[in-house]
């Protein structure tokens, strides 16, 4: 069922991917993946601070799973867009620097920590970040990201 529900997530058919996210639930609540399916469903309806209550339930289950750090990250930086609050940006980088301790290679994690570390009055940290992601992958860099820092 979990599988299901990531399949019709991916078609955008959300209804039926939360239809069976929740039949995966009643089979096993305590697969991590369901949480996180949720978390995501919740995401895509820009209702953020609700989804972090379910990736943290799937990083509790599962605190290794790096795509769950990295979508939780996603929705504390909206978070932090959406309120300017300093504590949601922090939150998201402590989030990719896990993600990045489990998969190191992973130019995208790279990508978005320079980003976040953008809105900081000091740059250091966003340029050390784009030169890694850069060793692995130039081309995961947004443009307007690169010029900023430039």
């Amino acid at each position: 069922m979990v599988m299901r529900g990531w399949q019709y997530f991916y078609a955008q058919k959300l209804d039926t991917s939360m239809m069976r996210f929740n039949q995966a639930w009643l089979l096993d609540n305590l697969n991590a993946d369901i949480y996180w399916g949720f978390g995501n469903l919740l995401g895509t309806q820009r209702k953020f601070k609700e989804s972090i209550a379910f990736f943290e339930k799937a990083l509790n289950l599962n605190p290794n799973n790096a795509n769950v750090w990295q979508d939780v990250s996603t929705s504390y930086g909206n978070i932090f867009f959406e309120t300017k609050d300093i504590k949601y940006l922090n939150s998201s980088i402590f989030a990719l620097k896990k993600a990045v301790l489990l998969t190191p290679d992973n130019p995208k994690l790279y990508e978005q920590l320079t980003s976040a570390y953008c809105y900081f009055a000091q740059k250091d940290s966003a340029k050390k970040y784009l030169k890694i992601a850069d060793g692995i992958n130039p081309k995961n860099i947004n443009p307007d990201v690169r010029k900023f820092l430039q």
